[in-house]
């Protein structure tokens, strides 16, 4: 799991909506799964989940026509988490971690990978209010 932190944040931010990540990345595997989740960190370091989501590789362009994915290929893919809606605290910071699993909440990808993500390429875009 890669985790992002952001520093403590200098006003309140209210984010209201679908959060978007993308992620540039390549594997050697012929599919993989991606998952992305937000938290807020409080001073004191504990955090709190707002929003996950998840994406089979082979289905970043079609859930009903998925393909498999070319090994060593860069793609970008897209993961919509579930709306959420929250005021993250002034002196609060935003995490986002990224990782190939989430079990018990998805069932475990059975083909074994090594992925790459790029991190110049990937972003993620946050609907503020």
């Amino acid at each position: 799991m890669l985790t992002y932190t952001t520093d403590p944040l200098d006003e309140e931010l209210e984010v209201v909506g679908t959060v978007h990540v993308n992620l540039a990345t390549s594997t050697n595997a012929v599919d993989v799964d991606w998952t992305a989740k937000l938290t807020e960190v409080f001073p004191n370091g504990e955090s709190i989940l707002l929003t996950s989501g998840a994406i089979r590789g082979s289905h970043h362009l079609s859930h009903e026509s998925p393909q498999d994915l070319v090994p060593g290929k860069a793609y970008d893919i897209g993961i919509d988490l579930s709306p959420t809606c929250n005021a993250f605290r002034k002196g609060n910071r935003m995490r986002l971690s990224v990782g190939n699993s989430d079990f018990p909440l998805l069932f475990p990808n059975p083909l074994p990978s090594e992925n790459i993500l790029y991190h110049g390429r990937s972003f993620i875009t946050v609907p503020v209010a």
